[in-house]
C-alpha cells in the first residue's frame, strides 16, 4: 500500500551470499507502531521477493526466521506487560506517571479507528472569523483519518447573541468526515461557560479539540495530532494530558510577560540539531488545542468546585496560590483555573516548535471578551504566528518522536531538570558557602557600640544613670558602673552614696583569672551583638583566649539599618540592644538589684515575669475603673484576674488561665516569657540554678515567616483581659491571644505585599482543603523529604524511589537558608518539586501542601534508604490501616520513677492514668525489648501517614479524610509542640506521635488505637546519618533532650485526653512468598525486637571506602503484597518474624533467595550458631546467628555433630552474629548441654559444672568449631571494646598497635572492627608497634606519594619500595603538591632510597595523559587556562575575566581556572557565585579552577608557575604594566586592567622577560591603551635591548549585559542617576560632585516646573569607617538640596527595574576639575553602557574611557557643574519624539559592547594567532637582525641607511602582503624584506591587504614606514580559496595599476629575504 521509498536495509547482513538489496521499509519504525504479526510478516515478504529471482528468496529466507524469532521473544514481553496483574510498568519504558490520563485506542489498521475527535467551535457575532476557520478546518489533510480516529465530528457552539447570519452559517455548513451537531445558548454565559460547556466527552476515547473563531489552522493540523498521538501510543506518558496546536511567543505567568522564543530553548536543550523538535509545557491553550478525555472530565470538576463559593479569589477555602505566578491577580478566565490544575498535578500539553514557530494555528487577535478596541497591550506581531503550509519535511520528524526525551517546561517556561542536571545543581548546591557577616562596624568613642571596648589597663568604666531607690534600706539615690578589673572579670558595682569606699557587685561575669604580666583584658561589643571579654597581649594587642561572652544575636540584622549598642541600665541591668532606631533587646544580664514590681502592660521579648519576683503585668483602665492583671503563681500557673481594688486574689475574679497547676514545690519557680518565635512560654526552673526543668505550657509559634531584623515580638495584657502576642514592624500583627474569637483591629494598616512574592502554601488559613480530596489519588502516594545539607545523599535519594511504580511525586523540603534550591525535575517520570520553607524549622517538614493529592504521604529523612519492596509494602501495609503512623523506626519508653512497669501505671495498657506519668526515651539497643509488652512511638524517620496529620500538625482543625475530630484542648496541645520543636529544634517526630493519637483518641471507642504501627522491613534499612557529622543524633545531649520533649508532651497530652502515651501492641509482619517479589503482610502481636534493623552506612558504595552502602536500582521494581486484616497472637510464619535481612554493604538492592528446609537431621550438620525458640531449632545456611524468645530469655547454641553447647552471650562470641538464623532443628536433646567459654591462655573449655559428661574428643571438636566460628583469623584494624586503642592484626595472630592516624595513613581507622580482647583469643601483651610490621610500608604506605616532613622529599611507594623522585621533572605528570605527609620517625631510613628514574614502569608512572584524579590539572589538546593573582569577588575585572573562560569554551576550550591558595574563593561553587553575580554563564563541565602553588623563580630571574600542563590558550588577569608570571600557553595573552603601578620602576630584566612571553596585551579601553603605552615605554626599551620581542596591544572593551529596552515607554517624571560603589578613595564616583550638579540644575528655570525632577545614587556602600563617613557625608548634602534618593546595596532585579524609569544616567568618575591621577578616570564604564541599553541618555564628564562610550560627542561630554546641570535640562526639554530619537541613539551606541561582539573579538585573537608559538624563535632572531647595523653580506655601500622609510613617493616597484591575522612576526617579516630590497637603492611602495579584525595592528606595528597603503578586505579570516580568488580579481591589480606599479613583490609571513639582489630578477614578466 506504501510503495515509496524509505529506509535501505542491507539483506547480506543475514545471508552473506546475497548480493542484491532492496529498499525495504524499516522493520522496527513498523513494530513500535504496532503492527500485527501477519502485516510485518507479509511487508517483509513481499518486499523481498521483490529483490528478484533465487537469490531474493535466499535473502528473505534467514531474515524471516530471525524476525520471527526476534518478534515470539518481544510478543512475550508485551504480552507479559498486558497480562501483569499488578501494578503498571510504564515507568519501566518511558518517563511517565502512574495517574492514567491518556488512554489510546490499540492500533487498528486504516478504517478501523476507534477513537473520535470532537471539534468545538466556539463562536459569537463573527461571521467573518468563522468562516475563515471552516474554510481552513476544510482544507486540512485528512488521509491520516482511520489510524487513531474513525471520524471527526464538529460542534458549532453559539452565543445567546449570536446574530441569524451567524446561525444560518452554521446550519448550511457540510462536514464531509463525520456528524455535524449546531448549539446556541438561550441565555448568555460568557466564555468561561461558553469553553467549558463546548464539550465533555462521550467516552474514554472522544477527544475534544477547541477552537475559538478568531482562530485558524493549519492544513497539516490533524496529521500533527495523529502523528503525536501514535508516538504517546508507542510511549505513553500519562502526565500529557493534552495537545497543544500553536506555538507561544510570550509568557503567560511572569509579571510582567516575557518574549519566549521555544527554538532557542530546545536547541539550548537537546542541541542544534533537534531545534525543531516538540517540547511539554505546563501551560493550557486557548488558541488551538486537543484535549484527552480523562483530563477534560477532571478540569470540570475541578471548575465547578473553584465556582462553587462567590468569593474564589478573596482567599476562600478553594483558592489556590502559585508562587510567583501572574495568574494570581486575574480575576475570571477558564484559563486561570486550568494553570492551577496544571500546577497542582504536574502535568503539561505537548507544544510544537518548528522554525520561526510555525504553528499548527494561529490567533487574529480580534476584538472579544479579551481583546478590546485599543488595546496597546496585545500587539498582533507578538501574538499572531505563521501558520506550518508546507509540512512534509518537518511533519516527517515525528515519525521516530520520542516522548520520554522531550524536555519538560514549566509554566513559566523554565525547564525541568533531567536526571544529571539536577545531580550537578545538588552537587554545585553542595559545593556552595554561606558568607561571612561582614567586617566590623565603625568604632564610635563615646558610646560602647559594635567595636568599642573597655580595657583593663585604661581604667574606663561604664556608669548607668541615676534611679530612685528601690532595694530595703537604701535611702539616696543609686548608681550603677561596670569595670574590666585586672583579675579578668567585668562587675557591675551599686553605689548609693556616689562614693567608691565600698561598693557592693550585683553582677559579675565570675571570670576570675588572676593578674598575669604582659596581658590586658578587653570588654567589646561585637558586630554580632555579642559582648566579649578577652585576655590581650600588651605588647602587640594580640587577642590571645575569649575569656567570656554573651551570645549573639538571635535574629540576622541587614548591614546599613541599625546598630548594637550596650547600656548599664539604672536598676543594674547591663543589656544589648539593636537600634533601629527603636531598641530591640537582644540581651540582658538578668541583675535585679533590689526588690521591684513591674507594672506595665507590656512584655517585651527578652523580659520574663517569675514566680519569685512577684512581678505583674497590668493592663490599661476598661472604663470602668477596672483593670486586668496577670501573674505567675507559686503553684505553677499563670492567671490572669480582674480587680478593681488592685489587690483581690479571689478565684471568682480570674478570667482566664493556662491551667497548669503543679502545686507549691521547694526550690521550684517559674517564669513566663516571650521567646524568639513569638511564642509565649511558661517553664519550670530550679529556683537555686536557673536550670529549665521543664515547658509547661506554651502559645503557638507565629505561623507567618518574618524577616529578621524587621521587627520585634511582645505580649500585651489588653483592657478586656484579653492577652495577646503582637510582631511590630511597627505597624502590629497578630499572632495569638487568648480570646480566640475577638475580633482584632489593627492599629495602622499594613504594608503591601510585593505581588511577586508567593503565599506560603502552609499558610493555614488559606489551604484549600477542599482541592486535595477532589484531586484524590489512592493508588499512589507522596514521598515527603527534608533536607538540609545533604545533598549528596539526596541526590542518591532522588534517582532511587523515583524508580518506584507507587510514587507519584517526591516533594523535597529544602532547609537550607544560604542555598537556593533547584527547579523542579523529572526521573523516569517521577515529578519532583523543591519547597523551600521561610524559616528553618523542623515544623516545615509537615507542612500541608496544596498539591499533594495522594492520601498517603511517605515521611523520609534526607539520610535513610528504605528498600522499595519495604516501600511498597509499607503502601499496602497503610492502606488497610489509614489512622497509623505505618514506618519501620519503632521507639519505646519507660515509666520513670518507682512505677518502672508501664502496663503496671496504667489501666489496661490503655494509656489511662489517673495522672500524667513521667517517661523516659528508649532507643532500640538500650535495653532488652522483649520485656516490653509493645511499643509507644514511630520515629518519622521513614514513616507513612494520611496526608491529614500535615494539617492537624501545623494548623489543627479536623480530619475529614479519616472522620475524626480532635479533643477540645487540642490546640493547646499542639500549640506547645509546635514551641518546643520551634525553640529545641528536635523532637517534631515525638509531636507528631502525640498528634496523631490524640486525633485518634476522638474516635469511637471501638476505634481506638495506638498511633505507631511497626512494620517488619524485608531488607536492612541503610543509615547514612554517620557519614557526616552534622545529625542532631550524634549530640551526646540528644537521648536526653528528647526524653524532656516526651515528659513535657505527655503531660500536655494528659491534660487534653486524660491519657498517658498509649502503648501499641500490634506489629505488621512480612513474610516472603517463593516468588521474591510477593509479600504476605499479616497483624500480629508484639514478639520483642531484637534484631537491629539499620546498617550504618559510611559512605556511598563505588567510593571505595569501609562500610559504604550502594544505592542500586533493583531489577525489579514493582512488587505485589497481601494483607491478613485478622491479628494473630501466636502465628508462626514460614519465616521468622525477623528474617532474612538482605545485607546492604554486599548488595542493598537484591532480595536473597531463602532455602527452606525443614526437620533437617541434627547428625552431620556442619558447625554453626543456633538459638532456642520453643519446640524449634534455628539454623542458617548463610548467617551465622539468629535469636528469638524462650521463657524471656536468649539462648545460643554452637552445633557440632550431634552436640549442641550452649553460647552464654555476644561477648562469647564477638565475631558471629548472634541474631540472624532459621528455625530447622528440634530442639528435645538440647536441654542438658553445656556452656563453655573460651580461655586466651590456653585451648581449653572452662566446665561450668554441666560439661563434664562431654569426652575429650568432644571437647577438641567443640574447641575447634568455636574458634571457626567464634574466633575467625583475624586480619586488619581493630579496637578494643569501649576503649580507643586500635591494633593490627595479622593472620599469624600478632597485633601491632597503631597510635594515631599518621602511623598508618592511608588506613581508616574511624571503621576499625570492635573485639573484646578476652575471648579474642590474642595476648596483647607481646603486641608491637605498627612500624616492625614486616609488611608496614605496604600496609600503611602503599601505593602512592608521601613526603617527608623533616625535608618535604618525596617518594612514591610501590611493591614494597619507596622511589625517590628529586624534582618535578623526574615525573612530570605527578602532582607532587598532593603528596600525603608522613610524620611517622621510620621514614628517615629513606635517605639513600632508589631514585624514580630506576623504577622500571616509570614512563607509566610518571608520563600518564589522562585527567584520572579529582583536582588534577587539564591534559589534552583542548585545554586553556586563565589565571589571577587577586581574590574573584564580583567586580569588573572578575566578569572581563570569566567572560574569557566563557569565550575560550565557545571555541571547544576546557578551561582551568588558576588561583592560588591564598584566594578567598578557590572553589566551582565560589567562582559559580561570582560568575552568577556578574552575570556570566560558565559551562562547569568543560571547566574546572584549580589551585596552584606560589610563583616560583625560574630562569632570567622570571616568576612561573609550576606544576601545570602547557596549554593552548592562555590568559592572565593583573593591574601591573607587566604580567607578574610567565605564560603557560602556546597562544597567551596579558589583560590589563589600567597600570596602577606606573610609577613603579620597569626596567627589571625577569618581568621583561615575562612580558615578552605573552603574544598580545588586552587593554579594557584605548584610554588604558594610551596610558599603558606611555607607562611601558621603559620595559620596550629593555626589551629591544636584549633581543626581546614584545607583544603587540589590542583593546577589547569588556561585555555588558544590556537590559530591556522600551522606546515608546511614556517616562512620567524626569530621573537621574548615577551607579557606583559608596567609598572614598582612587576612581571614586563623586556623588557629592554629582549632588551639587543636581542642586544647580535645581535651580534653572525649566518649562514645566510641576515635572517632578529626581537623582538617585545607587550602589554597593563599601565597609569601613572612612568609606561609611564618606557616605553620611553624601547623605547630608542629599538632604540640604532635596529630591535626592540614595539606594545602597540595591538587588539587581530592583536595579534593573529601576533602570527602565531612568532618563538620564551620568557619570562623574574622575572629576570636572583638574586631576593628574589618570587611574582616577573611568577606564570604561559599564554601569553606564547598561544604563543606556535601557534607553538612558548619558551625560558624562569629559574624562577617561567614556568618551569611547559617546564616540567623544560633545553633545553627551561634560567639563564642569553647570555644564552637566545645562545639558541635562536640554535633554529633559526635549520633545517627545527628539527624546525618544535620543533614547534609541543610546541604545544603539550601547549596542556595540555585547556579549556577542565580546566573544567574536577574542575569538579572533586566539585565531589570528595560530602561528605565533610556530614562528617565536624565527621572530627572535630577526629581531636581532633588525638590531644590527644595516648592512649585509656583499651589499652596496651606496645602499640607503634610511630603508625605514621605503621611499618617498610611489614608483614602478611595490611589495604585497595579504595577511589577516595577528602575529608577532608580521613586522618583523616586513620590515626585513623591505630592508633588503632598499639595499638594491630602489624604492619601494608597500600595499598591506589587512583583515577586519588586524587593521589596528598592521599599522601600528608598521607605523614608522612610509609609503604604505592599508587596505581594509572586510573579512575576518581567509582561507585557501578565497586567498586564490582575490589574487586572481582584476580590483586587486587595479588598485596598484591605478597607482603607476609595474613590478609586484607578493610574500606572506612564512617566506622572507635574506640578502640584497633582487634587481637580477627584475627582467622577468612572472616569477
Amino acid at each position: 500500500r506504501d510503495k515509496r521509498t524509505v529506509n535501505v536495509w542491507p539483506c547480506c547482513a543475514t545471508a552473506p551470499h546475497c548480493r542484491e538489496t532492496s529498499t525495504v521499509t524499516s522493520w522496527h519504525r513498523q513494530l513500535r507502531a504496532g503492527l500485527g504479526r501477519k502485516k510485518i510478516a507479509i511487508l517483509l515478504c513481499h518486499k523481498m521477493l521483490r529483490i528478484g529471482g533465487r537469490n531474493g528468496l535466499k535473502c528473505a529466507i534467514p531474515f524471516l526466521i530471525v524476525l520471527s524469532m526476534v518478534h515470539y521473544i518481544l510478543l512475550g514481553i508485551v504480552g507479559g506487560w498486558k497480562e501483569h496483574s499488578g501494578l503498571m510498568n510504564w515507568k519501566l519504558i518511558s518517563e511517565s506517571q502512574r495517574p492514567k490520563t491518556l488512554r489510546l485506542a490499540p492500533h487498528q489498521r486504516r478504517g478501523q479507528g476507534t477513537a473520535t475527535l470532537t471539534v468545538a467551535l466556539i463562536s459569537n457575532n463573527r461571521e467573518s472569523s468563522l468562516r475563515r476557520l471552516c474554510d481552513s478546518l476544510l482544507a486540512a489533510d485528512y488521509s491520516s483519518l482511520g489510524r487513531i480516529f474513525a471520524r471527526v465530528d464538529i460542534v458549532f457552539n453559539l452565543e445567546a447573541s449570536s446574530d441569524s447570519g451567524v446561525v444560518a452559517y452554521a446550519r448550511g455548513f457540510e462536514w464531509p468526515h463525520g456528524t455535524k451537531l449546531v448549539r446556541k445558548r438561550a441565555k448568555q454565559g460568557g466564555l468561561i461557560l461558553a469553553v467549558s460547556e463546548s464539550w465533555f466527552p462521550s467516552s474514554r476515547e472522544d477527544y475534544g479539540c477547541l477552537l475559538e473563531d478568531d482562530i485558524e489552522v493549519s492544513p497539516h493540523w490533524f496529521q500533527f495530532v495523529s502523528k503525536v498521538l501514535l508516538a504517546l501510543q508507542r510511549e505513553p506518558d500519562p502526565r500529557v494530558i493534552g495537545i497543544s496546536l500553536y506555538s507561544p511567543r510570550w509568557t503567560e505567568t511572569t509579571n510582567p510577560p516575557e518574549p519566549f522564543d521555544s527554538s532557542a530553548l530546545i536547541s539550548e536543550l537537546m542541541g542544534p540539531e533537534h531545534r525543531e523538535s516538540p517540547y511539554m509545557m505546563q501551560t493550557p491553550c486557548s488558541w488551538g488545542a486537543v484535549y484527552f478525555p480523562a483530563h477534560w472530565e477532571e478540569f470540570i470538576r475541578y471548575l465547578q468546585l473553584r465556582s462553587d463559593l462567590k468569593d474564589i479569589d478573596k482567599g476562600s477555602p478553594h483558592g489556590v496560590q502559585i508562587p510567583h505566578s501572574r495568574t494570581n491577580g486575574w480575576t475570571g478566565g477558564w484559563k486561570k483555573f486550568h494553570f492551577e490544575l496544571l500546577y497542582l498535578k504536574g502535568e503539561y500539553l505537548l507544544y510544537p516548535n518548528f522554525e520561526d514557530q510555525h504553528s499548527l494555528s494561529t490567533h487574529h487577535m480580534e476584538k472579544g471578551e479579551h481583546i478590546t478596541a485599543g488595546d496597546v497591550d496585545h500587539k498582533r506581531r507578538d501574538f499572531t504566528v505563521p501558520l506550518l503550509t508546507n509540512g512534509t519535511a518537518p511533519l516527517a520528524q515525528l515519525r521516530m518522536l520520542n516522548i520520554s526525551r522531550l524536555p519538560v517546561l514549566n509554566l513559566f517556561g523554565e525547564p525541568w531538570l533531567r536526571e544529571a542536571e539536577l545531580k550537578d545543581a545538588l552537587r554545585m548546591a553542595g559545593n556552595a558557602t554561606v558568607p561571612n557577616d561582614g567586617q566590623r562596624r565603625k568604632r564610635e568613642i563615646l558610646a560602647l557600640a559594635a567595636g568599642d571596648g573597655l580595657s583593663s589597663a585604661s581604667g574606663e568604666i561604664m556608669v548607668s544613670a541615676t534611679s530612685a531607690p528601690q532595694a530595703k534600706g537604701v535611702a539616696s539615690p543609686v548608681v550603677h558602673y561596670g569595670v574590666l578589673q585586672k583579675d579578668g572579670q567585668f562587675v557591675v558595682y551599686r553605689e548609693a552614696n556616689l562614693s567608691f569606699d565600698e561598693p557592693k557587685a550585683v553582677w559579675s561575669t565570675n571570670t576570675y583569672q588572676d593578674e598575669v604580666n604582659g596581658t590586658v583584658y578587653s570588654f567589646s561589643l561585637a558586630s554580632t551583638g555579642s559582648l566579649r571579654l578577652e585576655r590581650i597581649r600588651e605588647s602587640d594587642g594580640c587577642s590571645l583566649d575569649l575569656v567570656w561572652s554573651s551570645p549573639p544575636d538571635l535574629y540576622p540584622r541587614q548591614p546599613g539599618t541599625g546598630s548594637y549598642l550596650a547600656h548599664l541600665e539604672s536598676d543594674g541591668n547591663l543589656a544589648v540592644y539593636w537600634k533601629n532606631p527603636c531598641l530591640l533587646l537582644v540581651w540582658k544580664s538578668g541583675v535585679v538589684d533590689g526588690a521591684r514590681r513591674k507594672d506595665s502592660s507590656i512584655l517585651r521579648t527578652g523580659e520574663e515575669l517569675s514566680s519569685v519576683s512577684g512581678d505583674i503585668i497590668v493592663s490599661a483602665d476598661d472604663g470602668r475603673g477596672g483593670r486586668y492583671y496577670g501573674m505567675v503563681q507559686e503553684d505553677g500557673q499563670f492567671v490572669i484576674y480582674r480587680d478593681p481594688q488592685r489587690g483581690a486574689t479571689a478565684t471568682s475574679n480570674v478570667v482566664w488561665s493556662t491551667e497548669t497547676h503543679k502545686g507549691v514545690k521547694p526550690a521550684v519557680s517559674y517564669r513566663l516569657a516571650i521567646g524568639p518565635t513569638g511564642s509565649l512560654k511558661l517553664e519550670q526552673l530550679h529556683a537555686s540554678e536557673d536550670k529549665v526543668l521543664g515547658l509547661l505550657w506554651s502559645s503557638p509559634p507565629d505561623p507567618t515567616p518574618r524577616r529578621s531584623g524587621t521587627g520585634t515580638y511582645h505580649a500585651e495584657l489588653e483592657s478586656d483581659g484579653n492577652l495577646a502576642v503582637y510582631w511590630a514592624d511597627p505597624c502590629l500583627s497578630l499572632v495569638w491571644q487568648s480570646i480566640g474569637k475577638k475580633p482584632h483591629v489593627k492599629e495602622c494598616e499594613r504594608r503591601r505585599c510585593d505581588r511577586e512574592q508567593a503565599l506560603d502554601h502552609a499558610s493555614c488559613s488559606l489551604f484549600p482543603t477542599a482541592v486535595p480530596l477532589l484531586l484524590q489519588d489512592a493508588s499512589t502516594f507522596t514521598l515527603l523529604i527534608s533536607t538540609h545539607s545533604h545533598f549528596e545523599l539526596l541526590s542518591e535519594q532522588l534517582s532511587y524511589y523515583s524508580a518506584s511504580p507507587v510514587i507519584s511525586m517526591i516533594v523535597v523540603t529544602w532547609h537550607h537558608m544560604q542555598v537556593p534550591p533547584p527547579p523542579d525535575a523529572r526521573i523516569r517520570g517521577t515529578h519532583i518539586r523543591f519547597e523551600s520553607p521561610s524559616t528553618h524549622s523542623l515544623n516545615s517538614r509537615f507542612q500541608p501542601l496544596v498539591y499533594v493529592s495522594t492520601e498517603a504521604v511517605l515521611v523520609l529523612d534526607d539520610d535513610i534508604k528504605l528498600h522499595l519492596q519495604d516501600v511498597y509494602n509499607m503502601f499496602i501495609a497503610w492502606k488497610h490501616n489509614k489512622r497509623n503512623l505505618v514506618g519501620v523506626s519503632p521507639r519505646w519508653v519507660d515509666v520513670s520513677g518507682k512505677k518502672s512497669s508501664w502496663a503496671g501505671a496504667m489501666k489496661a495498657g490503655t494509656g489511662l492514668s489517673a495522672a500524667p506519668l513521667d517517661l523516659t526515651y528508649r532507643y532500640q539497643n538500650e535495653d532488652s525489648s522483649k520485656h516490653k509488652l509493645g511499643y509507644s512511638l514511630m520515629l518519622t524517620r521513614a514513616v507513612m501517614m494520611h496526608r491529614d496529620y500535615l494539617r492537624l500538625y501545623t494548623c489543627g482543625g479536623e480530619s475529614k479524610g479519616l472522620s475524626l475530630e480532635v479533643p477540645r484542648k487540642f490546640d493547646q496541645l499542639r500549640s506547645l509542640i509546635l514551641s518546643i520543636v520551634e525553640t529545641d529544634f528536635n523532637c517534631e517526630d515525638i509531636g507528631m506521635n502525640f498528634v496523631a493519637n490524640a486525633a485518634i483518641n476522638g474516635a469511637s471507642p471501638s476505634g481506638r488505637t495506638a498511633a505507631p504501627l511497626f512494620i517488619q522491613p524485608m531488607h536492612k534499612i541503610g543509615d547514612f546519618g554517620k557519614m557526616g557529622d552534622t545529625g542532631l543524633h550524634q549530640k551526646k545531649s540528644h537521648v536526653s533532650a528528647r526524653t524532656t520533649c516526651l515528659d513535657q508532651m505527655n503531660r500536655a497530652f494528659w491534660r487534653a485526653t486524660s491519657h498517658n502515651l498509649p502503648l501499641q501492641t500490634n506489629i505488621v509482619g512480612a513474610v516472603v512468598s517463593r516468588n521474591s517479589s510477593w509479600t504476605n503482610l499479616a497483624s500480629i502481636r508484639y514478639p520483642g525486637l531484637a534484631t537491629r534493623l539499620h546498617e550504618d552506612c559510611f559512605a556511598i558504595a563505588g567510593e571505595g571506602e569501609s562500610g559504604a552502602c550502594s544505592w542500586r536500582i533493583p531489577r525489579q521494581t514493582d512488587y505485589g503484597a497481601s494483607f491478613d486484616t485478622g491479628t494473630h497472637a501466636n502465628t508462626k510464619l514460614e519465616q521468622p518474624v525477623w528474617g532474612p535481612v538482605a545485607n546492604l554493604q554486599k548488595d542493598a538492592a537484591e532480595v536473597t533467595e531463602q532455602t527452606e528446609s525443614r526437620d533437617a537431621p541434627v547428625s552431620g550438620t556442619p558447625p554453626g550458631i543456633f538459638s532456642h525458640d520453643g519446640p524449634v531449632l534455628v539454623r542458617s545456611s548463610d548467617l551465622n546467628v539468629f535469636e528469638t524468645p524462650d521463657r524471656g530469655v536468649s539462648s545460643y547454641w554452637l552445633l557440632v555433630g550431634e552436640h549442641a553447647v550452649n553460647i552464654a552471650s555476644k561477648a562469647a562470641c564477638p565475631f558471629s552474629s548472634l541474631t540472624e538464623a532459621l528455625p530447622e532443628v528440634d530442639a528435645t536433646d538440647l536441654g542438658g548441654h553445656a556452656e563453655v567459654k573460651f580461655s586466651p591462655s590456653s585451648d581449653k573449655v572452662i566446665d561450668d559444672g554441666s560439661a563434664r559428661d562431654v569426652d575429650d574428643l568432644v571437647r577438641e571438636s567443640i574447641i575447634r568449631a568455636y574458634r571457626a566460628v567464634c574466633v575467625p583469623p583475624l586480619e586488619g584494624i581493630f579496637r578494643r571494646q569501649g576503649r580507643k586503642e586500635h591494633y593490627y592484626f595479622t593472620k599469624d595472630g600478632a597485633a601491632y598497635t597503631v597510635p594515631y592516624q599518621r602511623s598508618c595513613p592511608r588506613q581508616s581507622l574511624v571503621g576499625a572492627k570492635v573485639f573484646d580482647h578476652i575471648t579474642a583469643g590474642v595476648r596483647l601483651s607481646n603486641q608491637l608497634p605498627i612500624s616492625e610490621l614486616p609488611s608496614y610500608i605496604d600496609t600503611c604506605f602503599s601505593p602512592g606519594l608521601v613526603r617527608r616532613e623533616r625535608d618535604g622529599a618525596m617518594y612514591y611507594w610501590v611493591k614494597g619500595t619507596a622511589y625517590y623522585i628529586p624534582s618535578e621533572d623526574a615525573c612530570p605528570d605527578l602532582e607532587l603538591n598532593t603528596a600525603m605527609l608522613v610524620e611517622h620517625p621510620d621514614i628517615d631510613r629513606l635517605e639513600f632510597n632508589t631514585s624514580i628514574a630506576k623504577y622500571p614502569d616509570r614512563n607509566e608512572l610518571c608520563f600518564r595523559r589522562k585527567r584520572s584524579q579529582a583536582g588534577s590539572f587539564c591534559f589534552g589538546p583542548r585545554c586553556s587556562a586563565v589565571a589571577t593573582l587577586y581574590n574573584l569577588i564580583p567586580g569588573g575585572g572578575e566578569r572581563y575575566l570569566l567572560s574569557m573562560v566563557r569565550a575560550m569554551q565557545l571555541m571547544g576550550e576546557f578551561v582551568d581556572i588558576l588561583v592560588f591558595s591564598e584566594n578567598t574563593c578557590a572553589t566551582n561553587a565560589c567562582v559559580n557565585r561570582t560568575a552568577h553575580a556578574v552575570r556570566v554563564d560558565i559551562d562547569w563541565t568543560k571547566a574546572s579552577v584549580r589551585v596552584v602553588g606560589d610563583p616560583q623563580m625560574v630562569a632570567n630571574g622570571t616568576l612561573s608557575i609550576v606544576g601545570t600542563p602547557r596549554y593552548r590558550l592562555f590568559a592572565l588577569l593583573g593591574n601591573e604594566k607587566l604580567p607578574q608570571v610567565r605564560s603557560l600557553g602556546s597562544m597567551s595573552v596579558y589583560m590589563n586592567q589600567f597600570p596602577f603601578d606606573r610609577e613603579r620602576p620597569t626596567q627589571q630584566l625577569g618581568q621583561v622577560v615575562a612580558l615578552s612571553s605573552y603574544d598580545a596585551v588586552v587593554l579594557n579601553s584605548r584610554y588604558t591603551e594610551g596610558w599603558y603605552k606611555k607607562f611601558i615605554a621603559p620595559a620596550d626599551a629593555e626589551a629591544k635591548r636584549h633581543g626581546l620581542l614584545t607583544p603587540h596591544h589590542l583593546v577589547v572593551y569588556p561585555p555588558c549585559a544590556l537590559l530591556e529596552y522600551s522606546p515608546d515607554k511614556p517616562i512620567d517624571e524626569d530621573r537621574i542617576i548615577l551607579t557606583g560603589r559608596f567609598f572614598d578613595d582612587v576612581q571614586g564616583k563623586k556623588h557629592l560632585e554629582a549632588v551639587q550638579a543636581f542642586g544647580r540644575l535645581l535651580e534653572l528655570p525649566r518649562r514645566d516646573q510641576s515635572r517632578k525632577l529626581t537623582l538617585y545614587l545607587v550602589g554597593h556602600q563599601m565597609p569601613g569607617p572612612v568609606h561609611e563617613a564618606y557616605t553620611d557625608e553624601v547623605r547630608a548634602l542629599a538632604a540640604e538640596v532635596g529630591n535626592v534618593k540614595i539606594l545602597s546595596n540595591l538587588g539587581g532585579a530592583q536595579l534593573e527595574a529601576l533602570m527602565k524609569t531612568i532618563s538620564v544616567v551620568w557619570s562623574f568618575t574622575g572629576g570636572v576639575g583638574p586631576n593628574e591621577n589618570p587611574a582616577d578616570a573611568e577606564h570604561f564604564g559599564i554601569a553606564v553602557v547598561e544604563a543606556m541599553s535601557a534607553g538612558a541618555i548619558p551625560v558624562l564628564v569629559d574624562r577617561g574611557g567614556l568618551r569611547e562610550i559617546v564616540n567623544e560627542s560633545p553633545d553627551h561630554l561634560c567639563s564642569s557643574l553647570d555644564d552637566f546641570a545645562v545639558k541635562t535640562l536640554r535633554f529633559f526639554e526635549l520633545g517627545v519624539a527628539d527624546q525618544r530619537e535620543q533614547r534609541r541613539k543610546a541604545r544603539t551606541l550601547a549596542e556595540r559592547f555585547t556579549e556577542d561582539h565580546f566573544d567574536r573579538r577574542f575569538k579572533s585573537i586566539f585565531q589570528t594567532h595560530e602561528l605565533s608559538f610556530f614562528w617565536r624563535p624565527l621572530a627572535e632572531q630577526l629581531q636581532l637582525q633588525l638590531a644590527a647595523p644595516a648592512r649585509s653580506v656583499g651589499s652596496p655601500s651606496t645602499a640607503s641607511e634610511s630603508w625605514s622609510a621605503a621611499g618617498s613617493k610611489m614608483g614602478p616597484l611595490a611589495a604585497v602582503i595579504v595577511e589577516t591575522r595577528v602575529s608577532i612576526v608580521f613586522p618583523l617579516v616586513v620590515k626585513t624584506n623591505l630592508r633588503m630590497l632598499a639595499l638594491n637603492g630602489q624604492a619601494w611602495s608597500l600595499y598591506v591587504f589587512h583583515g577586519s579584525e588586524n587593521g589596528d595592528f598592521c599599522k601600528q606595528t608598521l607605523a614608522d614606514l612610509n609609503n604604505v597603503v592599508y587596505t581594509d578586505l572586510d573579512v575576518a579570516t581567509l582561507d585557501d580559496s578565497t586567498y586564490n580568488t582575490l589574487l586572481k580579481s582584476e580590483s586587486f591589480w587595479q588598485l596598484m595599476l591605478s597607482d603607476g606599479v609595474e613590478k609586484v613583490l607578493v610574500f606572506q609571513l612564512d617566506s622572507f629575504l635574506i640578502r640584497w639582489g633582487i634587481d637580477e630578477f627584475l627582467q622577468w614578466d612572472f616569477i
